[in-house]
């Protein structure tokens, strides 16, 4: 399958930009503001985001690093969105719980995105 260049814009946390497509580029650009976001499976119907390409995109637009005391990670599929959790592990003692920062639900095919707290205010 030939990939094609995707330049998604993003307002809020809410996808709402528009696709743009080049001929010689073989890899996805999500982008929001600075985030420059590549995943190597697309095509010109639709995206078609891993799992993994879920997780890397949210730590990107978050900022999150290799160091960092939160964890992005995968939870489950809702429908058509990979439901991914951002947290904090925090330990007491020999104990310890987990801080939800967000859960975000990403749109397999299209790459839109929100997340569970947006959708509860």
């Amino acid at each position: 399958m030939k990939t094609k260049l995707f330049s998604i814009s993003v307002a809020g946390l809410l996808l709402l930009g528009g696709f743009g497509f080049s001929e010689d580029i073989n890899e996805l650009s999500l982008k929001k503001k600075s985030i420059n976001y590549k995943v190597k499976s697309a095509s010109v119907d639709h995206v078609s985001l891993t799992n993994e390409d879920a997780e890397d995109f949210v730590r990107q637009l978050l900022n999150i690093t290799e160091n960092s005391n939160l964890r992005v990670e995968y939870d489950h599929m809702n429908e058509q969105y990979y439901v991914i959790h951002v947290y904090e592990l925090v330990r007491e003692g020999n104990r310890s719980h987990t801080a939800t920062l967000n859960w975000y639900l990403i749109d397999k095919e299209t790459g839109d995105f929100t997340t569970l707290m947006e959708l509860f205010k």
